[in-house]
Parts: C-alpha cells; structure tokens; sequence
C-alpha cells in the first residue's frame, strides 16, 4: 500500500485534473486520515442497508446506495 500511495502522491503532483488524479487525492486524504474515513464507514454501515431496501422497494439499482458517499461522504449537513 505504501508505493501505492507514493505513486498516486507523484500523480497528484505531475497531472492535471483528471478522473484518475481526483481518485488518488482521495485515495491519499483516507490513507493520511484514518480517523475520519473510520466514520464515514460508519456512517455508510448505518445508512446503506436503509437506502438499499428503498431502491429494492423501487426497482432501483442498488449500487445507486453509493451515490451519496461519492456526493457527501453520507454527511447530513452536505
């Protein structure tokens, strides 16, 4: 995990904003802060399984249960 993150770090400081650098500035903000991806899994325990019963109830796709964590990281203040 560790040239991993060097590697994306590099990618972070030679590429330009592209889909594959805004991963790795995540990918880097977890790995750095434990703290605070630790509660957004929580958060996304807590209120997956709420979400995916409604997309069930709706006939939805159930990796729709994502968006919110890609939107807001399940914050309710988003």
């Amino acid at each position: 995990a560790g040239r991993a993150l060097a590697a994306a770090r590099t990618r972070l400081t030679t590429a330009r904003a592209t889909p594959a650098a805004e991963v790795d500035r995540w990918a880097v903000r977890y790995a750095r802060d434990s703290k605070h991806a630790a509660r957004v899994l929580a958060r996304h325990a807590y209120y997956r399984p709420l979400m995916e019963e409604t997309l069930r109830r709706y006939d939805l796709p159930a990796d729709l249960a994502y968006l919110p964590w890609v939107e807001s990281e399940w914050s309710t203040r988003a």
